[in-house]
Parts: structure tokens; C-alpha cells; sequence
């Protein structure tokens, strides 16, 4: 399944978990959680062509699966699998052990209505989801992608304390960039720890990513116009800062850093990255690389 249209069905399911959740609420605070849930969810199918007015949660649901599987069996699958995202992250809030028992039964109902054919492993599947439930949509639908659609051998991912390795920050919409750092760094001798390719299928994503950090001999953050956005981002930033790894920010184009970022990087020697031509984008990350070399 292309990685754009799972993303977006993913995103549609686990919004409309939310929707279902709220549905019917009597508690007025949530009653104003559920406007702006629905209206989020709205304007995506408006943006998409569908309509849906519907007065009843099954007719509504009933409304997006007809619609949107209509050229793509497989959408359905990935909108249930963002559904019982969803239903996970609800199961393990603040809820009595009762209610958090039926919530899971509820969310493993999403997982069963999933194909085979789409996913032959649900118990790995629900594993990855209920370890993951403090993710934010933009990085657990990346990594449920990973799971089920990336064809990755994967060798010993385990941490050594004793291999020196560059571990690279970014957010979701940068993988791209970040792959090309990667292969230059990993091409001129430097081992990379890299989210998508390190973490193995199972584990924490945040235990993972401590892990990964602390253990790290530099830490590399890409600073795009995207990623300063991103709290996940602040948030390995903060977490290199803590065990006093070596971080080399890396600006792309011409950006201002935010007060939060700007706080953690005042001291640290930057590094840029101003064009993506191929020659340019090269010579720019050897001298990041000279930077890594003269900080070690």
C-alpha cells in the first residue's frame, strides 16, 4: 500500500476513534471536545468530497468506509488499524481497571476486522500500538507503516555502550532529507542510528529512543521549518541535552529557531545546509562531519 494513502487512512481512522468516543457524552467539557473533534474529521472529508451529516455514529461511520474503500479494500483495513490505535490510547488513560478491560476488548474488535491478507501478525501489531500509545499521530503512523508494509532485515539493533554512532533527530515530513544525511554520514565511515531502521518491531519507541540518545557519541538535530514544530523533536533535543551528549543543529535553509529551541542550542557550534543540489548537499555535510570530528 503507497505510504501517503495509509498515513492519510490511518489518520482518518484514529480521528474517527476520537469521534466515536465522544459521541455521545452528557459532560459538558467533552461535549466541546467532541465539536471540535467532529469538525476536524469533517473538513478532511470535505477536502476529500464526501459530506457526511450523519445524526447516528454507525451511519456516519458506515458513510466514510463506503466511501473511501471503494477503489481500495485496503483502506478499510488501515482506517480499523487507526480506529484501534485510537481505542488503545483510550484504554490506557486514566480509566478504572473495569472500563480499561472492556476498552481493550473494544480496540482488539478494530484489530479483528483487519485482513490477513493486510496484516498477518495482529498480536505484534496490537504490541507495537499498546507500547506506543504516548506517541502523536505523525510518528505512530509512520512506525505501524513500518511494521507492516517495510520488507527490513533487520540485524542486531540491540544498543552497545562501546560503538560510537551519530544518532540523527528529525521529524516525520524531513525522512527524506534525513535518509540523505544518512547515507553520507554512513559513506564516509560514521554508523547512524536511524528511528525507522534501529527500532526493532515490538519495542517502545520512546524506550527505544532514550536508549538510542543516551548511548549516542553525537547528536545530530535537523532544523527545518517542519521540525522546529515538532514537540517529539524538542523533546529528544531536551533528552540529549539531560545526558550530555554532543549536539550538532543543523539549519536548513533559512529558518528562526523558536525561544524553546533556541534555549536548549545556545551554546552549541551550528552547521547549514542551504542547498540540495547534489555537489553542494555533499560538501556541506562532510563539513558537518568535520564538525562531528572536531567535537569527539
Amino acid at each position: 500500500m503507497d505510504k501517503n494513502r495509509f498515513l492519510n487512512s490511518f489518520g482518518l481512522g484514529y480521528r474517527l476513534g476520537r469521534v466515536e468516543f465522544l459521541w455521545d457524552t452528557k459532560f459538558r467539557f467533552a461535549k466541546k471536545a467532541f465539536k471540535e473533534a467532529r469538525e476536524e474529521l469533517n473538513s478532511i472529508l470535505l477536502m476529500d468530497g464526501l459530506k457526511n451529516n450523519a445524526k447516528d455514529f454507525k451511519l456516519y461511520s458506515k458513510n466514510i468506509f463506503n466511501y473511501y474503500s471503494r477503489d481500495d479494500k485496503n483502506i478499510k483495513n488501515a482506517i480499523m488499524v487507526g480506529i484501534g490505535a485510537y481505542r488503545y490510547v483510550i484504554a490506557n488513560s486514566d480509566v478504572s481497571d473495569q472500563n480499561s478491560v472492556e476498552l481493550l476488548d473494544l480496540a482488539d474488535s478494530a484489530l479483528d476486522e483487519v485482513s490477513s491478507d493486510f496484516c498477518d501478525n495482529r498480536e505484534e501489531l496490537k504490541k507495537i500500538l499498546l507500547d506506543n500509545v504516548s506517541l502523536n499521530l505523525n510518528n505512530l503512523d509512520s512506525l505501524v507503516y513500518d511494521f507492516l508494509f517495510r520488507d527490513i532485515t533487520i540485524v542486531d539493533k540491540d544498543i552497545n555502550k562501546n560503538e560510537r554512532y551519530v544518532f540523527i533527530s528529525y521529524c516525520t515530513e524531513d525522512e527524506k532529507l534525513a535518509r540523505k544525511v544518512k547515507s553520507v554520514l554512513e559513506q564516509n565511515g560514521y554508523r547512524t542510528w536511524f528511528a525507522p531502521d534501529n527500532i526493532k518491531y515490538g519495542s517502545s519507541y520512546a524506550e527505544s529512543i532514550e536508549d538510542a540518545i543516551s548511548y549516542s557519541s553525537c547528536f545530530l538535530a535537523l532544523l527545518t521549518d517542519r521540525s522546529i514544530k515538532s514537540r517529539w523533536v524538542e523533546k529528544e533535543i531536551d533528552r540529549a541535552v539531560n545526558h550530555g551528549t554532543i549536539i550538532i543543529p543543523v539549519i536548513v535553509d533559512d529558518i528562526t529557531l523558536p525561544k524553546s529551541f533556541s534555549f536548549y542550542l545556545t551554546n552549541n557550534q551550528f552547521c547549514r545546509i542551504t542547498s540540495m543540489d547534489k555537489s553542494s548537499f555533499e560538501h556541506q555535510i562532510i563539513e558537518i562531519i568535520n564538525s562531528i570530528d572536531s567535537l569527539l
